[in-house]
């Protein structure tokens, strides 16, 4: 296990200060589960002391499941509390609160609230996709990667694992990222680690095949790096089918158990490019396998309100896979091929992301 004892202060500090924007008289709540990595949240409230701010760390039960499915193990009223007091929100929690009742609530209310999902976040994962990132050019790269994804009409996603799907965009749900945090203007919202971006297109425009060859994080089912790949059918952003082996049968088996149509419908797609993250998926950590540099993620189930223009689509689960070394057609035009970005407006600052800092 790697220690990292003094480079960890360095990746916290950015963390807290430099992409959360947290304050002097700031009140800072970290959240985090029995599976999380308490040195990482313990170096997160340091950071914010040192800076006059006031940290809180709540560590709770571990649930199996992401989501709403958690609830009934998790301290619904205490959590949705805490964080309806806070000015920021460090999510260090392994199985996550996004999609759970405190964090809707707390992100839907508390109108000052600045969260960031760092879930899973140990500390070798904070040295290597904070401390050590170049997050000024990351800021310049991810703009220009918004505007064209923004801007496009249809897109095309394929992947050497045998990925082939098609779909259109939607002009009312915007493309996610963390440019607020990269440029140093931090504003009440929900955000996830940088080095990647999510958007909800036409998801009944979504037909083809996509196949999971990464990780799929789904600790309910012991589900993280995948042993073969998971084939998904999809016909009008509706899984039809399941191909592959052991996994993918206990993915179906899953998904059908609660017995709720949205938890058969894709929820968002992906793009990672966060220099730190692992090139192939280790451990099964989703938040870092979706940074993977040109992977890309679909989500089933739950669809955030930020993600569905304004309106939430619930489901009792939400979970994530990912397709390794990915290609990306733009209307036509090459962005990614087999996991580099080959846009000529992205190729120079994509070398100059690259260069991890010390």
């Amino acid at each position: 296990m790697f220690e990292y004892g003094y480079e960890v202060g360095k990746a916290a500090d950015v963390l807290v200060r430099r992409l959360l924007g947290v304050r002097e008289g700031e009140t800072l709540v970290i959240t985090a589960d029995t599976g999380s990595d308490a040195r990482a949240a313990d170096a997160c409230a340091s950071a914010a002391y040192a800076c006059g701010a006031k940290p809180v760390v709540v560590h709770h039960i571990c649930p199996a499941t992401m989501g709403k499915s958690g609830d009934p193990v998790l301290p619904v009223e205490a959590l949705a509390g805490v964080l309806m007091a806070a000015d920021a929100w460090i999510e260090l929690d392994s199985s996550g609160l996004m999609f759970t009742t405190p964090y809707d609530r707390a992100t839907a209310q508390n109108k000052k609230l600045r969260a960031i999902c760092m879930g899973s976040s140990d500390v070798d994962l904070l040295v290597r996709c904070v401390g050590r990132v170049d997050f000024a050019a990351m800021a310049r790269f991810e703009k220009v990667l918004l505007d064209k994804l923004s801007t496009c009409q249809k897109m095309r996603i394929t992947s050497p694992g045998g990925t082939d799907v098609s779909f259109e965009q939607d002009p009312a749900h915007p493309v996610h990222g963390a440019l607020e945090l990269l440029e140093g203007k931090p504003q009440p919202g929900s955000f996830t680690l940088p080095g990647a971006v999510a958007w909800a297109p036409k998801l009944e425009s979504v037909n083809g095949t996509i196949v999971f060859d990464g990780a799929i994080g789904v600790p309910a089912i012991n589900m993280s790096v995948l042993a073969s790949p998971v084939v998904l059918e999809v016909e009008e952003g509706v899984i039809t089918s399941f191909g592959g082996g052991a996994e993918a049968r206990r993915l179906e088996a899953y998904l059908r158990s609660f017995n709720h149509p949205q938890t058969m419908r894709l929820a968002h797609t992906g793009l990672g490019f966060n220099p730190g993250a692992i090139t192939r998926c280790r451990f099964g950590n989703m938040l870092e396998d979706e940074r993977i540099w040109g992977a890309t993620h679909w989500g089933i189930g739950e669809i955030s309100a930020g993600l569905a223009g304004g309106k939430q689509v619930p489901a009792p689960m939400h979970c994530d896979g990912s397709s390794l070394g990915s290609s990306i057609e733009a209307d036509g035009q090459w962005l990614v091929r087999e996991g580099e970005f080959v846009d000529p407006a992205l190729v120079p600052l994509a070398g100059d992301l690259k260069r991890v800092l010390v």
